[in-house]
């Protein structure tokens, strides 16, 4: 059984304050093991840091990202996260200039590629060239 050395003094420190027979050696002796044990017990804290705006945005812009690739390989067997898909590439639209209305009722050529049938990975690499070519247009 090994015994760690600070364990050790604060122990024997504590019984010499009962053994000695000066009473303001004691008080003295006690206050030592108070102190002892407190640093003791602070020994492994960390005080917080204080995280700024900007680590925040970026911790939760890569939650984000996590989340949507989360969705689009899921994509390939659930057909939620093809609409989620799909509602991030209309939204995408709508920031271009694309009315919601207008895009329910003619969708753009990316949004229809989205929705052919076959492997949804590669539509989707092909809607997203549509929409890249259509901000490189607006440009």
């Amino acid at each position: 059984m090994r015994v760690e050395k600070g364990r050790l003094v604060i122990v024997l420190v504590g019984i010499s304050a009962f053994l000695i027979p000066s009473y303001v050696i004691r008080w003295l002796l006690a206050i030592f093991v108070t102190a002892l044990l407190f640093i003791k017990s602070v020994e492994g804290w960390e005080p917080k840091r204080k995280t700024s705006i900007f680590s925040n945005f970026l911790e939760l812009r890569r939650d984000e990202v996590k989340r949507l690739a989360k969705i689009i390989s899921r994509g390939e067997k659930s057909g939620v996260s093809r609409r989620i898909v799909k509602e991030h590439l209309l939204e995408a639209y709508n920031i271009l200039g694309y009315e919601y209305s207008e895009l329910n009722s003619s969708p753009p050529s990316g949004i229809k590629v989205l929705e052919e049938e076959g492997n949804f990975l590669e539509r989707l690499n092909e809607a997203l060239d549509l929409l890249e070519g259509e901000i490189n247009e607006g440009a």
